[in-house]
């Protein structure tokens, strides 16, 4: 998150959404280098998560910059009004999410949007992953990653680029 923290204290961002935000991890992060007033939405399934980030974001005295909301990412952003200028997903894992088209549209021109868990394409392009993902990813994750990459990439809508470490997809809405 140190690199998703300083694209964000380099753009400073007013609106800004984390998907799949767990405990609050990025949250926290997100919150800590915008700029005052800034708001994050940060939406992920289990309200057990949402709970437990609420308390780590009050302990952080960051709770007033964040909204924890408990939903699947799909159905929340289908409610949500953009535009937003920043998007970190660490919803996605292996398959393009179905909230693609949607994250594009929320996304202003200019805007960021960074997607955690690109160690999978790594693993995918070298044959040798580090483990067996098809548990969480099913035994397609490696076709289905590098389509996913190949997606991005071919998206007119959007400049993408990956960093290897941290393994981290960066995409400039046009």
């Amino acid at each position: 998150m140190r690199l998703v923290a300083a694209l964000v204290r380099a753009t400073q961002p007013t609106r800004l959404l984390d998907l799949g935000t767990g405990f609050g991890y990025s949250a926290l992060w997100l919150a800590s280098e915008c700029a005052p007033g800034a708001r994050i939405e940060a939406i992920d399934r289990f309200p057990e998560h949402v709970a437990r980030a609420r308390e780590f974001a009050k302990s952080a005295g960051l709770s007033d910059r964040i909204e924890f909301i408990a939903g699947e990412v799909e159905e929340v952003l289908a409610r949500a009004a953009g535009p937003y200028d920043f998007i970190h997903d660490d919803a996605w894992f292996a398959v393009a999410p179905p909230y693609f088209e949607r994250v594009i549209e929320l996304l202003r021109p200019g805007g960021a949007w960074t997607m955690a868990n690109w160690f999978l394409l790594e693993d995918a392009l070298s044959g040798a992953p580090r483990r067996d993902w098809s548990e969480f990813a099913g035994a397609d994750w490696p076709a289905n990653t590098i389509a996913y990459a190949e997606r991005l990439t071919r998206d007119a809508r959007l400049d993408v680029t990956w960093t290897l470490s941290p393994p981290l997809a960066i995409a400039i809405k046009r």
